[in-house]
């Protein structure tokens, strides 16, 4: 059973920045192997926590678990979260969504990723308090002094306005991000803090809130620095009194989570990119690829595809070692970049298999510029220490699409036969399947 870290190498790669995110970070993190049967997840597999998880959780000694083991009565009483995480490790498709766990009586935001699959990474907040806090809103600003006293020293930044968008309160931590005192701020408007595209946006939610509702939601709002932050912003009306329905203001609470979402950002990233060369994977190549077909065909657009296998190029991982094999792949990658243009897509689809699609390409476009590409590989010389410089070459397979290629698997299946031709001629040439074969 790999350690935490080789799984934190794993999933968030060498980078130390990374790695010691998944250590330190605030957010509760899973790494998990999803077990199914029928089709329909069952369990699943504890493979490495962070800290966060333990403590905000209470749970350990949990890696190599079953989560029934862990949690008994989890299949019974959660089957929606084993449903919601099953459904990510077979698509491969993020989710996020706030759920109560009834085998431990909590509230979490859940943010669930498919790094590989079958697997899921679940990053979560314990939001028990928040949910607990909103339900007994209008029973707290009944002690407004005493609240005042204890927000501020709430880590999250809370206030009030009235129906004018108003401060009429703020709390130590608001008044921090303002740079001001109570007096400084009492009576000022986010029009004197923020850019009018930021306040109009502010003050549409500030609206549905006096009209009754309450609201929960991300907003994006520039810093101090220039770059925006992201804050989660739960805003509720106050009433005149209790029982009445006549709205005098509101209370907000926004939490800073700009380095949750960087996470997040970066999790997704990793999740659709081959982690060697930095192109998109299979998977996310796949996917791209077929919106892609789908478009030229509504739109009666050129749209063509090429195949290519590094040849034998096992021969350089036997020869050189690994290593020299895998800055052969980044070079490679790098060449792919320089040659094709913007619009094009490449894409890692196996070992030393690799695609491109070329949209607004017709047959012969795409000929020549998938040889360009081959003569361009062909002149990589790759330094090592000792000896003469790797060189090695490659075969390509062109198709363009036709009112045949019902779906990708047909246009990918014409490609491949032409990489074949390609690979049957001798190697390190292109070959073209004709339309209509």
């Amino acid at each position: 059973m790999a350690g935490r870290e080789e799984i934190a190498v794993e999933v968030l790669g060498e980078d130390e920045t990374y790695r010691a995110l998944f250590d330190n970070m605030l957010n509760g993190l899973a790494y998990c192997r999803m077990l199914y049967e029928d089709d329909r997840a069952v369990d699943f597999v504890y493979l490495a926590v962070n800290q966060a998880f333990v403590s905000q959780t209470g749970l350990s000694d949990v890696i190599g678990r079953r989560a029934s083991d862990v949690l008994p009565g989890l299949r019974e009483t959660d089957d929606d979260l084993l449903q919601a995480y099953g459904r990510v490790a077979a698509s491969g498709k993020p989710e996020r969504f706030e759920h109560y766990l009834n085998v431990l009586q909590m509230w979490r935001s859940v943010s669930v990723y498919c790094p590989k699959p079958g697997h899921i990474v679940a990053i979560f907040d314990i939001i028990t308090e928040r949910k607990q806090a909103e339900a007994r809103l209008n029973v707290a600003l009944a002690e407004a002094e005493r609240l005042r006293r204890a927000l501020d020293h709430v880590p999250a930044y809370i206030y009030m306005k009235d129906l004018e968008h108003r401060y009429i309160y703020a709390n130590k931590l608001t008044m921090e991000l303002f740079g001001g005192t109570a007096r400084d701020l009492i009576g000022k408007t986010d029009e004197d803090f923020f850019p009018a595209s930021t306040v109009a946006k502010l003050h549409e939610v500030d609206n549905r809130v006096f009209a009754g509702a309450l609201t929960g939601e991300e907003i994006e709002i520039p810093g101090a620095d220039g770059h925006l932050r992201v804050y989660w912003e739960v805003k509720a009306p106050i009433f005149e009194q209790a029982g009445a329905d006549r709205v005098w203001g509101l209370v907000g609470i926004s939490t800073d989570i700009t380095e949750h979402k960087e996470l997040e950002a970066r999790l997704e990233i990793q999740a659709h990119t081959d982690f060697l060369t930095g192109l998109p994977n299979r998977s996310y190549f796949f996917e791209l690829a077929e919106k892609e077909r789908a478009r030229a065909v509504r739109y009666k657009a050129a749209l063509s595809l090429v195949m290519i296998d590094l040849d034998h190029f096992k021969l350089i991982n036997d020869t050189y070692g690994h290593e020299v094999g895998d800055r052969a792949l980044r070079e490679f990658a790098h060449v792919c970049r320089q040659t094709l243009r913007d619009p094009d897509l490449i894409g890692r689809i196996g070992g030393e298999e690799f695609a491109v699609l070329l949209p607004e390409t017709s047959g012969w476009q795409a000929y020549e510029a998938a040889d360009r590409l081959r003569l361009a590989i062909a002149a990589i010389r790759l330094p090592i220490e000792r000896g003469l410089p790797v060189q090695f070459t490659a075969s390509l397979g062109v198709a363009s699409l036709t009112e045949s290629d019902v779906n990708l698997d047909v246009f990918l299946n014409r490609a491949d036969r032409a990489l074949f031709e390609a690979k049957r001629n001798g190697r390190n040439r292109t070959c073209e399947i004709p339309e209509g074969k």
